[in-house]
């Protein structure tokens, strides 16, 4: 019988997510019996944190027999639980994401049936018959494969980016191609920064930087597949103070690795684009069996 009384223990932690075709329930937490119900979506498709305030339950820390989690739906359902803890802080003051607001915001492309740029720079620009669908927030931009992707205006910027925050929600279906970029921005095959999702049909994401400059690429890539079917966050984060760029993967850190390549050091950029390459060998971001792949909410920080 473990003892939770022990340094002060007053709050239970723990990450859920729930498939998006659940039918909606109430995650449940009981502690000797004692229950604490979660209000959050069981539908979001999206790692959660639950914060459980033991105080407010009533029992006796000192002395805990049971701990159960369980889900009230008139229907069956997929829900992951993950890294379940136990820490001497109240509710209010656990860890939890903090919306960054739009200071520093540089470029946001919100796909809202459209290719502005919501901070009111760099407008997107296209060829193509873009196709929106509905995305985890309001619409977003249905990537068919053939020849659909967006050019952004967005060389000088890019040009005066040393620490900044690339960040983009991509939902991938099955496909046939590999290599497909969500994002890639450079002016060729030896001065690029890239994010890619899926390397192979069935394999782990990458992104990378190399300049004219570097005789090799600085990568860093994901230790696991990027689930197909489900609004996945990729984000990078390049810190020039600490010389490192950094992925991070549903807003968990993934992998960090040191460079002394940074966006500014790419120079005015002339190819920059969602959903194509610098390679031509590289297929655009494609469709399988008339499901395609989506991007939405693109921010860029600097």
């Amino acid at each position: 019988m473990p003892d939770w009384s022990l340094g002060g223990i007053q709050t239970l932690t723990l990450y859920f997510l729930g498939d998006r075709d659940n039918v909606d329930g109430q995650l449940y937490l009981e502690i000797d019996g004692a229950r604490a119900t979660c209000e959050t979506s069981l539908s979001l498709g999206l790692w959660k944190q639950w914060d459980v305030n033991l105080v407010s339950l009533g029992i006796d820390l000192s002395s805990v027999e049971s701990l159960v989690i369980g889900v009230d739906a008139d229907e069956v359902g997929l829900i992951y639980v993950d890294d379940i803890t136990v820490h001497a802080e109240e509710v209010s003051t656990a860890v939890s994401p903090v919306d960054p607001g739009t200071e520093g915001l540089q470029l946001w492309y919100e796909m809202e049936e459209n290719i502005e740029d919501s901070a009111g720079n760099y407008d997107g620009q296209t060829d193509a018959f873009l196709n929106y669908d509905d995305g985890l927030f309001g619409q977003a931009l249905n990537m068919d494969g053939s020849e659909d992707y967006v050019s952004m205006p967005i060389g000088d910027l890019v040009a005066g980016l040393n620490s900044s925050t690339f960040s983009m929600w991509i939902y991938l279906n099955e496909s046939d191609a590999s290599w497909q970029r969500a994002l890639d921005v450079g002016t060729g095959e030896d001065n690029y920064f890239f994010i890619c999702p899926r390397l192979g049909t069935a394999d782990v994401a990458r992104v990378a930087i190399r300049s004219l400059e570097d005789d090799s690429e600085t990568l860093l890539s994901s230790e696991a597949d990027l689930p197909i079917e489900f609004w996945v966050n990729m984000t990078v984060v390049f810190d020039a103070d600490a010389g490192t760029m950094e992925l991070y993967v549903g807003g968990e850190s993934i992998a960090s690795v040191e460079t002394t390549v940074f966006p500014a050091n790419l120079g005015v950029t002339t190819n920059n684009w969602l959903g194509d390459s610098q390679f031509e060998a590289d297929g655009f971001v494609q469709r399988n069996a008339g499901r395609s792949s989506h991007l939405q909410s693109g921010p860029v920080r600097g």
